[in-house]
């Protein structure tokens, strides 16, 4: 394995999981978060949104991909919500996208069905230490809860992305950039957000309105701007990162 921080800013090597190939591999049992430690943002689906926004902003990212997203930090690489133990802040729901690392669920060849993948390289895995993958040729116990963890979001990718979209095409998006007071007493910005107008989801059309209402968009756009109410504690928590340990 790899030391923490290396791992941690490594580029995922997902593959196909098989017995053949990863019997050998154990996954941690004191599950740690340092691998987290430089993600600012991860993605979220529909399911989990009134879970993260009791602690999180929620976005929608710029780009082509409809994507909607927890921020986790106000800097570039920073995760406000792990500390240097690799522990997440006690309290604070923690994003699908994280708890079902180091799996994923990839399409196989030429878009076919989706196969269970591993990060090969995550800092979680070892071949002395933890919990096995698998059980002689099946997957353990642990590995099968984590696994139907990923079958669970990924069902829910499509309906998210289906929202963001609509959400698109209706117009409702404003980019933004939320600003914040370091420290030091400079200002920063966090850049390329997108979030909803309120004034505008208020003035769509009544059919609209009851469609979105039947399909638990609208529900959903109104938690992404209950969200914004997060933006101060989450600055806040950036100032007691960056403050000196005696307070000065």
């Amino acid at each position: 394995m790899s030391d923490e921080k290396g791992a941690a800013d490594a580029a995922p090597r997902f593959f196909p999981l098989s017995v053949q190939r990863h019997g050998s591999l154990r996954i941690a049992r004191e599950r740690g978060y340092g691998f987290a430690r430089s993600l600012n943002a991860v993605p979220l689906v529909l399911p989990e949104l009134a879970a993260v926004v009791a602690t999180y902003p929620a976005v929608f990212m710029p780009g082509d991909a409809p994507l909607l997203a927890a921020v986790l930090g106000v800097d570039e690489k920073q995760n406000l919500f792990v500390d240097e133990f690799g522990q997440w802040a006690p309290g604070a729901y923690i994003p699908a996208a994280v708890r079902q690392q180091p799996f994923s669920l990839a399409r196989s060849g030429n878009g076919g069905e989706f196969v269970v993948a591993i990060d090969e390289g995550h800092q979680l895995l070892s071949e002395t230490e933890g919990d096995p993958i698998f059980e002689g040729t099946a997957l353990s116990k642990r590995t099968e809860e984590i696994v139907a963890l990923c079958r669970e979001m990924q069902a829910a990718v499509a309906a998210t992305e289906e929202f963001v979209r609509a959400v698109r095409a209706a117009g409702l998006l404003d980019a933004k950039a939320a600003p914040f007071l370091r420290p030091d007493g400079t200002h920063g910005f966090v850049q390329g957000l997108s979030m909803i107008d309120a004034a505008r989801l208020r003035e769509l059309p009544e059919a609209t309105i009851i469609e979105w209402h039947r399909r638990g968009w609208l529900g959903a756009s109104y938690l992404h701007l209950a969200s914004e109410r997060r933006w101060p504690s989450l600055f806040e928590r950036a100032g007691l990162r960056s403050a000196p340990a005696d307070g000065r």
